[in-house]
């Protein structure tokens, strides 16, 4: 009789390590590629400037979202019982960065000094979907 050693459960072993291996950097790479849609960060709102009165200098409204992007951004004005559109943008591809500069004298007609209330909106786009309101 020979000495014959099998090498069935050597390649077994080599079968399952390189299956394994496969699955983990398929998992990592699914990682790496869907994380941001998977972000639990709101957008961002930060007026300029940071006061209580609006109308004497334009403002500045930045809208920021680093994670998966911003897919929709909504600034509105209600004052004496009605709603005035500042500015609206829907973006096909998420933007990470939105600025937007509003001269509230010279955009807006028939509104009269008095209480009135900034709003400000912006929704992202990961899979969340996380919006975020700024009131002023």
């Amino acid at each position: 009789m020979s000495a014959f050693k099998s090498d069935g459960p050597r390649r077994r072993l080599a079968a399952i390590i390189l299956v394994f291996l496969i699955i983990v950097i398929g998992l990592l790479g699914g990682a790496y590629t869907l994380g941001p849609r998977f972000e639990r960060e709101a957008p961002q709102i930060k007026l300029t400037p940071d006061s209580d009165v609006l109308g004497l200098a334009p403002m500045e409204i930045d809208v920021t979202d680093h994670g998966a992007g911003l897919k929709s951004v909504t600034a509105t004005l209600s004052a004496g019982g009605s709603e005035h559109t500042l500015a609206s943008g829907q973006y096909a591809q998420p933007v990470a960065e939105k600025k937007i500069t509003v001269a509230l004298s010279s955009k807006l007609t028939g509104v009269k000094e008095g209480p009135a209330v900034l709003r400000v909106s912006a929704r992202d786009g990961s899979l969340w979907n996380f919006s975020t309101a700024t009131r002023l």
